[in-house]
């Protein structure tokens, strides 16, 4: 009994020192971000631009891999095909740790993923789960500096 009461109690500290640290994360990267930025309707390319800025010129917090990504999706329901923008980036750089910025703010990524459709279907079933994903891809600099 002893025996399983400290597994218990070690897989509980365990968990609450990973939320405790995704929390510090969220809070480092959302101070980080204007707010402003995060409140344009409808305009997740621009969000996520606002974002991939704030990453790249920020010279204190340690990330990599800044990338933008473009999904397009669909719903079970209808055969619409509408698409979202996020920002991709591991924290802290030489870590295995994937995060996803949106409007919404920042979500961990379990594992890397290296395909922006692998990652834009994680990203997808943690923040829209009914959401089918058709395509994901890279966002080149040459199309959002001209925005």
């Amino acid at each position: 009994m002893r025996t399983l009461t400290a597994l218990l109690f070690s897989l509980l500290l365990i968990s609450c020192t990973y939320d405790q640290e995704e929390s510090k994360v969220r809070a480092e990267i959302n101070s980080i971000i204007p707010s402003e930025s995060l409140k344009i309707d409808n305009d997740c390319v621009i969000t996520a631009v606002n974002i991939h800025t704030a990453l790249t010129n920020h010279k204190i917090l340690n990330c990599e891999f800044k990338e933008i990504i473009f999904c397009e999706f669909k719903f079970p329901n209808n055969n619409k095909v509408q698409g979202h923008a996020l920002t991709v980036f591991i924290y802290p750089a030489g870590s295995n740790k994937l995060y996803a910025a949106d409007e919404q703010g920042t979500i961990r990524i379990r594992e890397y993923i290296d395909t922006p459709l692998e990652i834009a279907k994680k990203f997808m079933a943690i923040r829209n789960p009914s959401a089918q994903i058709t395509r994901g891809y890279y966002v080149t600099k040459e199309f959002y500096i001209e925005l």
